[in-house]
């Protein structure tokens, strides 16, 4: 037994040796790493190298600061911004027929927006040309009504204040303005259009109401260039589909996806 607990204590004194060998290699290498350490940090503070620079040099942070804001901020608005996509068709009582509107709202904030809007419009862009015909010694002049591409386009900005919303710009390929005013938080929307001023009579005037049934479905109904003195004038109703990005989006990820397996 005696012999057997020498030899133990053998082996175990041998392995200590080689442990503490691994230790000062490990302490050693250490020691080399705090003084690389060391020698990286003096360059950094003595204002070497691109990490060097920016840390010492005053402006060069301040400018690395207000880039790091200015795409904090970029960010932050590119996610508050909303874009709507919507559809509505108005069916025109008095011409039996149907006028459509394809429309984008960009809204970067709460209290404002852009407006693009494409128009199918079954009376077209109405204009009137006179025309003067010299007979001998008489002079006679007639009005002929011109009918121009059925195609409109409206692009406007919109400012709120409050449930009123202001809007300007261009209205179905005219300058004109606009007036909504929403109530019963934002479920019943009033409407008042005016544009096109240079048309012959009055300038095309509309109202409207639209009532929201859901956050996509709409209903809309009211009076298109009501006062026109060339019989352009309709009662009208509709109803409408819209969509948020964050619907299309849902939209989109909820579509199964395809297997050609």
């Amino acid at each position: 037994n005696i012999k057997q607990s020498v030899e133990n204590l053998r082996t175990a004194s041998e392995k200590l040796n080689e442990a503490m060998e691994r230790i000062n290699s490990v302490m050693k290498n250490a020691g080399t790493g705090m003084k690389s350490l060391g020698s990286i940090a003096k360059k950094i503070d003595s204002g070497e190298g691109p990490i060097g620079r920016l840390v010492n040099d005053k402006k060069m942070g301040e400018d690395l600061t207000r880039t790091i804001s200015g795409i904090s901020g970029y960010l932050k608005r590119a996610d508050d911004t909303h874009i709507y996509l919507s559809y509505r068709a108005e069916y025109l009582i008095d011409e039996s027929d149907i006028k459509s509107f394809f429309s984008v709202k960009i809204q970067p904030r709460a209290n404002h927006y852009y407006l693009f809007e494409v128009i199918d419009d079954p009376r077209g862009k109405i204009s009137e040309r006179r025309l003067t015909t010299l007979t001998g010694l008489t002079r006679t002049t007639d009005k002929e009504t011109i009918i121009e591409d059925k195609l409109l386009f409206s692009a406007e900005l919109a400012r709120a204040f409050g449930p009123l919303v202001l809007r300007g710009g261009l209205i179905e390929s005219e300058a004109g303005v606009g007036i909504d005013l929403n109530l019963f938080k934002k479920s019943l929307k009033l409407s008042f259009e005016a544009f096109n001023f240079n048309q012959t009579g009055n300038p095309h005037l509309k109202v409207g109401a639209t009532f929201f049934l859901n956050k996509y479905f709409y209903v809309t109904g009211g009076a298109d260039d009501f006062l026109s003195k060339i019989g352009l004038g309709s009662s009208f109703v509709g109803m409408g589909l819209q969509f948020q990005d964050d619907d299309i989006k849902l939209l989109l990820t909820s579509v199964p996806k395809l297997s050609f397996n």
